[in-house]
């Protein structure tokens, strides 16, 4: 029969007290359990596509109220593609002199209604205007001004894949318009601050954030940055010829090469493996057709095969991981189409059994 001692002050503690403790207790126990997983990298790179990979392979449907909201998003992503090209081509002589009479017409009454007072944060104001200026989007996205604004979209701000919103653009303003997965993924809200979703992945919690990538949203990145487990960053190979959105005069590639630079000699990550993404593949691999690296100034040292996928992904590779100088830390690189649910399927097994071992690792403190 065993024996059971109790001190005073156990036996003084209340009921009440000690379930506190315990529930204390406990939740400590399953927060420490967590793998906590941070999604970094630049603005625009495809870090937020792959927040919602991980909802639609492992988290609940989008509710009814989300994709209703959706809904509105993806309108709202039409005019800010048309915007970003209309101003393009009001700046530019050779390309505003293609529009014909009636798309001048259409022109300017985007112009007038919608260019003038657009606020890309007023996703309802631009839901709106989208479906108020139908017939004058429709006829100026056929227009050869606007396939050539497209063609040139390097000197735009316009996001790359949201032509096939404006090549669905009939569907998206319909009445009974359904979001589908393809277009929920090509949707596009600036993440602002620190966004988060925890899942049970084989048995394992892997707490989830998606962090905003702009340089003004960076500094709240560090109230994420303890108990990390595993970092993704991400890139967009097709920005090499690309200026930032908030300093023109910064290459997009060198900016996330200079960010990845700061998450490695962060302090937190010491001992952290680091897993890249290189991504939008997709975009990168038919932009390299027609622009060579080498005529970038950042990139002029490219001695690769002009307009070749494996030697442009090659040495992209070769620039994030010279920044590594640890040998005992590894950098694991994936090539990767972030709106590809089954290439992002496919590169999350690896990555899961990489972060699963290092939890395991940081739990016995090896």
């Amino acid at each position: 029969m065993g024996v059971c001692s109790s001190s005073p002050d156990d036996l003084n503690v209340k009921p009440s007290t000690q379930k506190q403790k315990r529930d204390a207790k406990e939740a400590k126990a399953s927060e420490d359990a967590k793998i906590k997983m941070l999604l970094l990298g630049c603005g625009e790179s495809g870090k937020s596509t792959i927040f919602k990979q991980m909802r639609i392979l492992h988290g609940k449907p989008q509710t009814a109220a989300e994709l209703l909201r959706l809904r509105d998003i993806i309108r709202s992503n039409c005019v800010m593609l048309m915007v970003a090209l209309a101003n393009f081509i009001e700046a530019t002589a050779e390309v505003e002199g293609l529009l014909l009479a009636d798309e001048r017409k259409a022109f300017n009454k985007v112009l007038e209604e919608v260019v003038s007072n657009f606020n890309d944060e007023n996703v309802d104001a631009n839901a709106e205007h989208c479906m108020n200026h139908i017939p004058q989007f429709q006829t100026l996205w056929k227009s050869a001004a606007f396939k050539e604004a497209w063609s040139r979209r390097a000197e735009t701000d316009a996001i790359d894949g949201h032509d096939a919103l404006m090549d669905s653009f009939d569907d998206i303003t319909s009445a009974d318009y359904a979001v589908p997965s393809n277009h929920l993924l090509l949707s596009r809200v600036r993440t602002e601050g620190v966004v988060s979703h925890s899942y049970d992945i084989d048995g394992a919690i892997f707490e989830i954030f998606d962090v905003g990538g702009q340089r003004y949203f960076r500094k709240t990145w560090f109230d994420c940055f303890e108990d990390v487990t595993a970092i993704i960053f991400v890139a967009s190979l097709s920005e090499f010829d690309q200026m930032l959105a908030e300093d023109k005069s910064k290459n997009r590639m060198t900016e996330a090469l200079d960010l990845f630079s700061s998450v490695l000699d962060n302090a937190y990550f010491t001992k952290i493996d680091l897993l890249l993404f290189l991504n939008k593949k997709d975009l990168f691999a038919t932009k390299i057709r027609t622009s060579n690296i080498a005529d970038q100034k950042d990139f002029s040292d490219f001695e690769g095969k002009p307009n070749d996928f494996d030697s442009g992904v090659g040495y992209f590779i070769d620039k994030f991981v010279a920044f590594n100088e640890d040998p005992e830390r590894q950098v694991f690189v994936h090539i990767t189409c972030a709106t590809d649910t089954g290439n992002i399927s496919f590169v999350w097994e690896s990555c899961k059994e990489i972060i699963l071992e290092a939890n395991i690792q940081a739990s016995f403190g090896l």
